[in-house]
């Protein structure tokens, strides 16, 4: 399946049905990919940039050029793209303001290409993850479940705020959280959070586990005698059955200026 061109994935998000009206979007690119959308209103094209969280030199200084520009009002300068609304997209069933919101759109070169989509909603903001293809709607409701199994009120966890499906696209919405990612004087706090997800945990034999079957599963498909020994001798080992988030990289790491810790992008 052909990977989603920005024009495919910024028609998707506009959706199918009657034309509602419009709005201009700002746009800035990375590596000639469109990486973010941004909305003329202030305050929440600031929001929008926050959801980009670059861990390079040249990716944060771009990333604080745009700020630099988005507080004096100067972002309209950027390249414009024209989004239509229609009646069955993201953009009418999700925001109520549609002036108040913006995109961080997806690793262009990836296989499930998504959307976070920031919108006004009540006295706060929500981000929505779409998916508007396949892939990217089966990718986007497979982390709905995981997180919707989660403890609850466990440390770093993601609040939901519902659920949308159109024709051709789905959605969660959660909190907007505001922090940035960790760094390497933040390892506390955030060896912090695993402390906490390990407080509690049942404790089980490794047999039990997920990964005790795909060591099995591998160890079947690849009939090696020595990893059979290994894996019989520790089958009634007891370990601890926690959380298990999978892509636990800074980048999915955000810590608010009052130490609160949150972590995201529960697709594995």
């Amino acid at each position: 399946m052909a990977k989603l061109t920005d024009k495919a994935l910024c028609a998707a998000l506009e959706g199918t049905g009657n034309e509602l009206g419009n709005i201009s979007m700002y746009c800035v690119r990375r590596r000639g990919h469109l990486l973010l959308a941004l909305p003329a209103y202030r305050d929440t094209a600031l929001i929008t940039l926050k959801l980009y969280q670059p861990q390079v030199f040249l990716g944060k200084a771009v990333a604080g050029a745009v700020r630099l520009l988005v507080r004096a009002g100067l972002h309209r300068l950027l390249p414009r793209k024209l989004m239509v609304v229609r009646s069955n997209g993201p953009l009418a069933v999700l925001a109520s303001d549609r002036a108040k919101v913006g995109f961080l759109l997806g690793n262009p070169e990836a296989d499930t290409r998504r959307a976070l989509m920031v919108h006004k909603e009540g006295g706060g903001y929500v981000v929505d993850k779409v998916g508007v293809d396949q892939k990217s709607r089966a990718s986007v409701m497979a982390e709905l479940e995981v997180i919707k199994t989660l403890p609850d009120k466990l440390t770093g966890i993601p609040v939901l705020h519902g659920e949308h499906e159109g024709d051709t696209w789905v959605s969660y919405a959660t909190d907007f959280v505001e922090g940035t990612s960790p760094c390497k004087g933040d390892d506390e706090q955030v060896l912090g959070v695993l402390v906490d997800w390990m407080n509690g945990a049942e404790t089980v034999p490794l047999s039990e586990t997920e990964q005790w079957q795909k060591m099995t599963d591998y160890a079947s498909r690849h009939e090696n005698r020595e990893i059979w020994e290994v894996l019989q001798k520790s089958a009634t080992l007891r370990v601890k059955a926690v959380v298990l988030h999978g892509d636990f990289a800074p980048w999915n790491i955000k810590l608010s200026a009052d130490g609160a810790v949150a972590v995201l992008d529960w697709e594995t």
